[in-house]
């Protein structure tokens, strides 16, 4: 039976047996065939091709036929997105973004917004303390840099507390960094238990690739360990599943000294989720969730940002 490929754009349908890549919607296949060896033609039937760069023998899936009608024209702009478009936003807001992710199919925990102190007061009992604090805002895009999250927050007078430091340090920082005026709030929801692993999953499209997905290790220290790996889109939960082992972080998930062994299945799918919010959304150029906790059985996105493509600015990354 074919696989499932994961980031195809909607409404194709690739067959896992073909050997040769028909290069037509994707302009950018023929450079990487090029590149790696894969044998290619130039064509007018208008074909889907994933290119597979890391197994052996390498071969490529070719759509069977011409694209669907829904292929043809593209989804239907998403609410959020024509949201910041009237905006004159780039960047989605935590809550968009979750939105976005969502729909795409990555589940995440239970977060509520609030607007006041009392209200954050509020829902961390609701929540039940201890419970993560976080600014909610339009413009201010790395929260931590802004002194916007406080976590570990112990009790309803705490979450309070954190509320009203989170606004003025955040309203600071707007003035210094010349942002807009902005209604700010925060997030709050319960803390997460130590996981088995932190990790990034991102997808961006490259100017020479076209829609790549990135998965390494995440949290705090991602760019220090430069723990990462790279897969042109569209992909497969095997391709998937090579990229993770060829990180060091692997062994934490394979249970290195005595620890719990996570599944990779939902690791897997949480991937796929992010890859199909970069296809199925043209307007789409970057997403990120870091970090993704990674527990034995499930995974928990805890945050998440996506980037639109300038609407004022022609791009010509490939699809």
């Amino acid at each position: 039976m074919p696989h499932e490929f994961l980031g195809l754009p909607d409404g194709h349908q690739l067959r896992q047996d073909a050997k040769l890549a028909v290069n037509h919607v994707h302009d950018h296949v023929a450079a990487v065939c090029e590149l790696h060896g894969l044998p290619h033609v130039g064509g007018d039937q208008e074909a889907a091709v994933g290119c597979d760069l890391e197994r052996s023998p390498r071969t490529v899936a070719v759509a069977e036929g011409p694209p669907t009608a829904a292929a043809r024209t593209g989804p239907r702009p998403h609410s959020v997105i024509a949201a910041a478009r009237r905006e004159g936003r780039v960047t989605l807001a935590e809550t968009e973004s979750r939105t976005l992710l969502g729909d795409a199919g990555l589940a995440f925990a239970a977060m509520e917004v609030v607007g006041s102190a009392s209200e954050a007061a509020a829902a961390a009992e609701r929540a039940g303390c201890p419970v993560a604090v976080k600014l909610l805002s339009r413009h201010i895009v790395h929260k931590s840099d802004a002194g916007g999250v406080v976590l570990d927050v112990a009790t309803a007078a705490d979450a309070r507390a954190a509320y009203e430091a989170i606004v003025a340090n955040a309203r600071a920082h707007a003035r210094a960094q010349g942002l807009p005026d902005d209604a700010l709030a925060a997030t709050v929801s319960p803390m997460q238990a130590a996981p088995v692993a932190e990790l990034l999953v991102g997808a961006c499209r490259d100017p020479q690739l076209g829609p790549v997905l990135t998965i390494g290790a995440g949290g705090i220290w991602v760019e220090v360990l430069r723990d990462v790996a790279h897969r042109v889109l569209p992909v497969d939960a095997e391709d998937i599943e090579a990229a993770i082992g060829e990180l060091r972080v692997s062994a934490l998930l394979a249970g290195a000294r005595g620890g719990e062994a996570a599944r990779l299945g939902p690791i897997v799918r949480a991937a796929g989720a992010v890859a199909a919010c970069l296809t199925r959304w043209p307007d789409v150029v970057e997403v990120e969730v870091n970090p993704l906790f990674v527990y034995e059985e499930r995974v928990v996105p805890v945050d998440a940002r996506v980037v639109l493509r300038d609407a004022s600015v022609r791009d010509a990354t490939p699809p």
